[in-house]
């Protein structure tokens, strides 16, 4: 059986990419690296694909903004840059 092989642009959030994010005014620059919800840990900035924010992230790209509504209010953050789990810059996985 041949594995499949795939290209996702560099830039994009997918999973286990690192993401740098400008947040609303006021907020300091934040990374987080988006995984499945069994490893998620907000304390180390590992966030679920399923939460809101990691969600409102899946498949964007660097330039573009996420928003999410969390704790009664709508939330937005830039992404900055992403630096993706694959196996070369052009994003083909192994």
């Amino acid at each position: 059986m041949t594995r499949a092989r795939f290209s996702v642009a560099p830039g994009v959030v997918t999973m286990g990419a690192q993401v740098f994010l400008v947040g609303d005014a006021g907020e300091p620059p934040t990374q987080v690296t988006l995984v499945y919800p069994q490893d998620a840990d907000s304390a180390s900035g590992r966030i679920s694909v399923l939460s809101p924010l990691g969600a409102s992230l899946f498949g964007l790209s660097v330039g573009e903004t996420a928003s999410w509504r969390a704790f009664g209010r709508v939330h937005s953050a830039r992404i900055v840059s992403v630096l993706a789990k694959h196996a070369n810059a052009r994003g083909v996985a192994p």
